[in-house]
């Protein structure tokens, strides 16, 4: 899947000599639990597999991110990439796979052009486009931790480093009070702590325009992913001049593939549960621990 910017397509290439499972029967067991007066059901989809040539590729956007999702030497890599590729790997499914922007890419779900958005968060503006299930829902609004997700991402402040001796994070309230200029990404939808945080923030559309800003004094500090904003860093050549402030982390975000509720992919409903358990599967076994540490160096 090309289009006119020129951005990479790639097939993956386990999933074209794959059998792909079909539906030709789908059997829903609908186990029916009477629990303290309420009623609750479980479901089990039952797919038969079945060999076709004629099923389009699930379609997946991902945004380029340092350590997360990236294209080198023409090959994907990443702990998203690689944490759902082996999700789809053990579901059968083939699938394309295309780095753009985030906006491009919601824009893309939102008109049926992509089927997954592989890492996303919830908001209630993706509501009218995306499937949210109740535990992503519960998350994005509460901040309850869901069971199934793709990635656990640490957030972190970025500030100059002759500055870090004299900021410790403590709390939100704590910015807002002492009146920090907080370089904030476009594209980020952050917790909602953070984004109800009243702070004075200064909005950016690339975290690359945020170190600029800082390294100009423009800002006091911004807000990023921990791993993102270190090799940021580096790539600009601002090693000695930009640390992680010391203090907890300002937060932590649970990332989900987004189903898209506008595509014409089938069985995407039973698709996405299927791929919830496989994520529950590969965060409970170890291996995404073993993805993650071979990208992120503590």
């Amino acid at each position: 899947m090309k289009d006119e910017t020129g951005a990479k397509e790639k097939v993956n290439e386990k999933g074209l000599k794959k059998r792909w499972f079909v539906v030709s029967a789908i059997v829903l067991v609908l186990i029916l639990i009477s629990v303290g007066g309420e009623i609750y059901f479980t479901g089990e989809v039952v797919w038969e597999e079945e060999v076709t040539k004629d099923i389009t590729p699930l379609r997946a956007v991902a945004v380029q991110w340092t350590s997360y999702s990236y294209e080198e030497d023409g090959e994907f890599k990443g702990i998203t990439y690689e944490v759902f590729d082996l999700a789809m790997s053990r579901l059968g499914v083939e699938y394309e796979f295309e780095l753009v922007p985030l906006s491009r890419a919601l824009k893309m779900a939102e008109a049926g052009e992509a089927d997954v958005v592989v890492s996303g968060t919830y908001t209630p503006e993706r509501e009218a486009y995306i499937m949210f299930t109740p535990g992503q829902r519960a998350y994005g609004v509460g901040g309850v931790k869901p069971a199934a997700y793709l990635n656990l991402i640490e957030g972190a402040f970025i500030v100059r480093t002759v500055l870090k001796d004299s900021f410790i994070f403590e709390s939100i309230d704590q910015i807002a009070h002492e009146g920090y200029r907080i370089g904030v990404s476009q594209e980020y939808a952050y917790t909602p702590a953070i984004r109800n945080a009243n702070w004075n923030k200064v909005s950016h559309v690339t975290e690359q325009e945020s170190m600029k800003a800082l390294e100009n004094g423009e800002i006091d500090m911004f807000l990023t992913y921990k791993e993102v904003g270190l090799a940021i860093r580096d790539e600009m050549g601002l090693h000695d001049d930009i640390s992680i402030a010391l203090g907890p982390a300002p937060f932590e975000e649970h990332q989900f593939i987004l189903f898209s509720k506008n595509s014409d992919y089938p069985n995407l409903v039973e698709l996405q549960a299927l791929t919830d358990k496989e994520l529950i599967k590969i965060h409970a076994s170890g291996e995404y621990k073993e993805i993650h540490d071979k990208y992120v160096k503590e």
